[in-house]
């Protein structure tokens, strides 16, 4: 079992169809659908209820998420491990660019630090302005770790594993950046 497999269902459950999993990944719905098909016949049990309107969880569904997202949670985990053992530097990367630049973020990463000795801020230039429709929510975690813009937190919630690490103003528009997993 694969653990793309598993983020994309946990996305599907998030997201509640494959068509909106496909557009927040940038990839197809079939691409979704056969993933998610693989995954059913691997463990010989229906995850989701399909329908015009989306998709749901079956029982198997529910019992299949809680044990995927442990999956998640611990092979992100012992990445970490791992690195902090060997003492590697690790890179958080920033996401930024000419819209979001990373100076509203520095006084935050000065002041935690020194808690992460093995971990170093890269900026990572997004490319142009992140005008598609989620287009931030598909780079995180992806593309990037943390990254500065204008964000709903409800949909934020739905869409990615993030917490907000602050907030600032720009132009009466409040602008989070967010934090995925150190890894």
């Amino acid at each position: 079992m694969e653990t793309n497999s598993l983020r994309t269902f946990i996305s599907v459950v998030r997201a509640g169809s494959f068509t909106k999993t496909a557009e927040q990944n940038f990839i197809s719905s079939t691409a979704v659908m056969k993933q998610i098909n693989r995954l059913e016949k691997e463990i010989d049990a229906k995850l989701f209820d399909r329908s015009s309107s989306g998709v749901s969880l079956t029982p198997s569904g529910h019992i299949f998420l809680k044990y995927a997202e442990t999956v998640i949670k611990l092979t992100d985990q012992v990445y970490v491990d791992c690195h902090q053992l060997t003492g590697t530097v690790q890179s958080i990367r920033l996401g930024t660019s000419l819209l979001h630049p990373s100076a509203p973020f520095m006084p935050t990463w000065n002041r935690i630090k020194g808690k992460l000795p093995n971990y170093q801020l890269q900026a990572v230039q997004l490319p142009g302005d992140l005008a598609a429709s989620n287009r931030e929510y598909s780079m995180l975690g992806h593309d990037c770790d943390i990254m500065i813009g204008t964000f709903d937190q409800a949909t934020t919630r739905k869409l990615v594993n993030a917490i907000p690490l602050g907030a600032y103003r720009f132009n009466r528009s409040k602008i989070y950046y967010l934090w995925l997993n150190l890894c």
